[in-house]
């Protein structure tokens, strides 16, 4: 599965020091980490791992946008060298092995997900396979808020924390449906944010058309306050 330079970024930087630039592209576009070797071209859609002696020789080379240069360095440095887009306190085999593991982590995710379809399970099952991989509670509801599938961590976090009972949740339903924020995004194509204050609960959406319209909704709801913009193409694709 290809991932962002943003995501990338986002998980590198759970484990190691990281310098990078907070408008990375957010969209999947990179396949698996090389070790970039002194004198050859840049290949399109790769994440190359080079270290400060490369430096040099990496400067001379023309221009790739869809490749990403990935610094393994003892020290960070105070900007990025051209081309670098990512600067990482580590050495070479500590990047390289973690990003080998987060590559395999997704494209095992994509195969389970594939294959589930070919064998005609439900929207709860691939809810349950995404589970581990988004770490946060998932949710396909329908344009009037019934739920389809639900997949959390905490058996009772649904009933208990997002809809409850009718009478209790009825002024939640009306203020969101009236909400400017609502009808602002009830047609968007791709992944969006939506805010907190309204719901109570930040979240990550894709909305599911069928015939045309947007029929159900994808969610991804931020109950740890740590949910990324960069994971935004992860559940467009668990849209699809």
């Amino acid at each position: 599965m290809k991932l962002s330079p943003a995501f990338l970024a986002y998980k590198l930087s759970s484990a190691f020091s990281v310098l990078a630039p907070e408008n990375l592209p957010l969209s999947g576009t990179l396949e698996l980490p090389v070790l970039y070797q002194t004198g050859s071209a840049a290949t399109a859609h790769r994440v190359f791992l080079c270290t400060e002696e490369q430096i040099g020789s990496l400067s001379s080379l023309p221009e790739e946008s869809s490749s990403l240069f990935l610094l393994c360095t003892e020290e960070l440095p105070e900007e990025l060298p051209a081309p670098v887009s990512i600067a990482v306190k580590s050495s070479v085999s500590a990047v390289f092995s973690f990003l080998q593991e987060l590559f395999w982590t997704y494209d095992s995710w994509q195969k389970e997900l594939m294959q589930a379809r070919l064998d005609g399970k439900s929207i709860q099952h691939l809810l349950n396979l995404s589970l581990p991989v988004f770490a946060h509670p998932l949710m396909v509801v329908g344009m009037d808020f019934s739920i389809i599938a639900a997949a959390s961590e905490e058996p009772s976090f649904f009933p208990e924390k997002v809809f409850g009972s009718l009478d209790a949740t009825r002024p939640l339903l009306l203020s969101l449906t009236e909400s400017s924020e609502y009808a602002s995004v009830r047609d968007l194509d791709g992944w969006f944010r939506f805010p907190d204050h309204v719901t109570g609960l930040g979240s990550l959406c894709v909305n599911i058309t069928q015939h045309g319209q947007s029929a159900y909704r994808l969610l991804l709801l931020d109950t740890k306050k740590d949910l990324s913009d960069s994971e935004g193409f992860l559940l467009e694709f668990l849209a699809e």
